[in-house]
């Protein structure tokens, strides 16, 4: 083979790396903190139907936060390092919450079709994914499907992000806090 040949090798490997170079720059990571609690207080909500009869969330391609660890993409944290620490404490306190899920953890995060969603599951109360992303804004996808003595329910929203910003999402039955902080 000439030099020239060996040279075109060179630059089409080169371009080949360039082009990846975007993605990988882009993938910067997160600590992602979730609190999920329900509603004790139901006066006002068992006036409502809520049997339903809703499939389960796919966990097909999420990652199960319990398994988080060395060589996965989503590495769970230690319950010391969670900053809602005080905010489930409260809500522990309180008669009128009570506590489902409280975890944390690390994950890169890339484009809407390259995005790594987490796994929730608490066998019999809930289960759905989380999925982080980036457009020109953080955006966070969140598909809970919540079960409780009146029947199944699902949370399922769409919401742009600021990080270090606690958000809540709200239904009738239960609520989640979110937090996402950049690394």
């Amino acid at each position: 083979m000439d030099n020239k040949g060996i040279n075109m090798k060179k630059v089409t490997s080169l371009l080949f790396l360039l082009c990846l170079l975007p993605t990988v720059v882009s993938a910067a990571s997160y600590k992602v903190e979730v609190l999920v609690f329900e509603h004790a207080n139901r006066i006002a909500i068992d006036q409502e139907q809520w049997r339903e009869l809703i499939e389960a969330p796919s966990s097909w391609g999420a990652i199960p936060v319990e398994s988080g660890g060395e060589g996965n993409v989503i590495k769970r944290l230690p319950s010391s390092s969670l900053n809602l620490a005080q905010v489930r404490a409260k809500l522990e306190l309180s008669k009128k919450y009570r506590v489902l899920y409280h975890k944390g953890w690390n994950q890169p995060v890339f484009s809407k079709d390259d995005e790594a969603s987490a796994w929730i599951d608490v066998p019999g109360l809930l289960e759905g994914s989380i999925k982080l992303y980036k457009k020109k804004y953080l955006h966070i996808n969140v598909n809970l499907l919540y079960t409780s003595l009146e029947g199944r329910v699902r949370l399922q929203q769409n919401r742009r992000l600021k990080s270090k910003e606690l958000h809540y999402l709200d239904h009738p039955l239960f609520g989640v806090l979110i937090r996402v902080v950049r690394l």
